[in-house]
């Protein structure tokens, strides 16, 4: 809604109450304009003019213009509109050679006033022309045209007589779609309320399009419209009320079949005035469908137990299509959480996702369209790759954003509310002591260990108790290698301990301190160049996590 609309609704009640007392009312500032609407003549044409309003409705005007020519030959052009849809920025008058003209345009320069041209209809035009005698009379127009606008404004807000509920408005909208029967432009609207969700609406339109037949269904909440995006746009001899979201999460099925999601409802016109009511009623109900979606996820995100949150969030993952794929999918209800998910039709894929719910980020945690559906995305902070994967019993790369499709954008809508209260819950659960063993734990981890092509075996054996040697034994086809390392642990950093994760492969990076080059190296029992980290392979990122915290904790021993 621009500055006008809003100075406007604050002007109201005075300029209702100026109606009540007599004071400056519409039709005595249409007749003051009409008496100042003389004929004018110029070098070569001559005009005579008129304004007349409806006596009910006045801010229904038509003015006429009839413009004769030296040769006598003359044009009537008759302007209907409503004087409301004027722009009162746009009432301007200027000198055009021997003329004095006056020009009024629309708001947003839509062609809102209807043009008839010695009585044929023409196409509709967002301007009109008038004429002074004199610059005295052209500004006398003005000035009495932007008086006029805001009654005329006015008037037409209370002459709507918009209902002030929300069942009241719904009920308006639905009761007040035009529609129009026979011939090229026959129109059919309706809309359904959703039976257990007041917000959930469908607008159904059937209409023909160059000949042909077509049928629309919007589907969407009506929460999600942007009551500072409506917009009014002209189509042929149609106006379009134009209800946007930017998120695009209005679905469209066209002709029975699922188009991809859109940005905007586009409800149909037959007239100016009529889009502009109907432009009001959806100004007005907007902002109740919001208070209502916020009263809806105040109650989604409560839940008596962590268990029960964890359960909502995982029936909130249902089967879902991406396009002629079918998806299969489970999330188990816990903080260490496994989505199953079985994708069949052009591909056919087995896939697991594994992650803890306190590493995901909760704050930026959205759900955003996709095609005809809508997809759950859920990051990791700070980026980190903390989800393992597997794809047909393949070990896959390590993610940091995990994707959850869903057909219908209700069933996942409060999920990124009620995740962001569960995060910190699943937080204060998560185990905060290490493994016991310490060292031995880490050693029985790793040793028998072998890469993803199963040609390196690895282990770790401990000398001393702050020393340990790192055996690598590459077996190839025709020659097997040692690669051997002696770790001192007081020579390394605690603080350069970190899990390093490259696609599929996760390993523990160790440093020494200062980088230097200390760590003694063999190649098949030859000594070989000294080396100041190492990398030590790991195949499960829940060992890797205290395996890590281990290392930091038995290097700063050793260094004391």
């Amino acid at each position: 809604m621009d500055r006008f609309y809003q100075l406007l609704r604050l002007m109201l009640p005075v300029l209702l109450s100026q109606f009540a007392f007599g004071q400056a009312p519409l039709p005595a500032t249409l007749k003051q304009i009409a008496e100042q609407l003389k004929p004018v003549n110029g070098a070569s044409q001559s005009f005579e003019q008129s304004l007349t309003f409806d006596a009910t409705r006045p801010y229904l005007v038509t003015t006429s213009v009839k413009e004769t020519d030296k040769k006598g030959q003359a044009t009537v052009n008759e302007y209907a509109f409503n004087l409301a849809d004027i722009d009162p920025g746009n009432v301007n008058f200027e000198a055009k050679k021997d003329l004095m003209t006056l020009t009024l345009k629309t708001r947003a320069k839509q062609a809102f006033m209807a043009l008839k041209e010695n009585g044929t209809q023409k196409n509709n035009t967002s301007q009109l022309v008038l004429y002074g005698i004199d610059a005295e009379n052209a500004r006398a127009l003005a000035e009495l045209f932007r008086k006029a606008i805001p009654l005329a404004d006015a008037q037409f807000v209370a002459d709507a007589k918009l209902p002030d509920t929300y069942d009241g408005l719904i009920k308006w909208i639905g009761s007040n779609l035009d529609a129009a029967t026979g011939g090229s432009d026959a129109l059919q609207q309706s809309t359904e309320l959703d039976k257990t969700n007041p917000l959930l609406m469908k607008l159904l339109q059937s209409r023909t399009e160059k000949g042909k037949s077509i049928e629309r269904q919007y589907q969407f909440n009506i929460a999600d419209l942007n009551p500072q995006r409506i917009s009014l746009d002209v189509e042929g001899s149609t106006v379009l009320v134009r209800l946007e979201n930017k998120d695009r999460y209005i679905r469209l099925r066209k002709n029975g079949q699922w188009e991809k999601n859109t940005d905007a409802v586009e409800v149909r016109c037959l007239t100016a005035q009529k889009a502009r009511i109907t432009q009001m009623a959806w100004q007005k109900l907007l902002p109740l469908a919001a208070k209502q979606l916020e009263a809806q996820q105040a109650k989604a995100v409560q839940y008596t137990s962590l268990n029960d949150g964890l359960k909502r969030v995982a029936a909130a993952v249902q089967p879902a299509d991406d396009g002629s794929d079918h998806i299969e999918q489970q999330l188990t209800p816990n903080c260490l959480a496994t989505l199953s998910r079985k994708v069949s039709g052009r591909k056919n894929l087995d896939e697991t996702y594994r992650f803890f719910l306190s590493d995901l980020d909760g704050a930026n945690a959205k759900v955003r369209s996709d095609g005809s559906a809508f997809v759950l995305v859920l990051p990791v902070k700070d980026k980190g790759k903390w989800i393992t994967t597997t794809q047909n019993g393949q070990r896959g790369s390590y993610e940091n954003t995990l994707e959850i499709r869903s057909n219908e954008l209700e069933t996942v809508r409060f999920m990124p509310a009620l995740l962001t209260k569960l995060i910190p819950e699943c937080q204060k659960t998560a185990a905060t002591a290490l493994p016991a063993g310490g060292m031995t734990w880490v050693a029985e981890k790793i040793n028998g260990l072998q890469d993803a092509k199963g040609q390196t075996t690895y282990q770790l054996q401990k000398t001393d108790n702050c020393t340990f040697t790192y055996t690598a034994r590459q077996n190839g086809a025709k020659k097997s290698t040692e690669l051997r390392w002696d770790l001192n642990l007081a020579d390394l950093n605690p603080l350069a301990v970190k899990i390093n994760v490259s696609g599929s492969e996760l390993a523990i990076d160790l440093a020494t301190n200062g980088k230097e080059k200390i760590i003694k190296a063999f190649k098949d029992g030859q000594p070989t160049s000294y080396a100041n980290q190492l990398s030590l392979l790991i195949n499960d990122l829940e060992v890797a996590r205290p395996m890590a915290d281990i290392w930091q904790q038995s290097i700063a021993g050793c260094r004391r």
